[in-house]
């Protein structure tokens, strides 16, 4: 778990760099707020499984 970590960390990264970048790049950024929503639901949806995950 605690190897995890790193690998998360860098997922994070590179989703907020993508979204950044086009939404720097996109006149109207509907791509980025897609990205963004995905990425969003993504992580809580891992929150939830960890947190049910560690209860058994």
């Amino acid at each position: 778990m605690r190897d995890d970590k790193w690998i998360g960390s860098l997922l994070i990264g590179l989703f907020a760099y993508t979204v950044i970048m086009i939404s720097l790049f996109e006149k109207e950024p509907i791509i980025a707020n897609q990205i963004n929503n995905s990425a969003i639901i993504g992580l809580l949806l891992t929150i939830l499984i960890k947190m049910n995950g560690g209860n058994r």
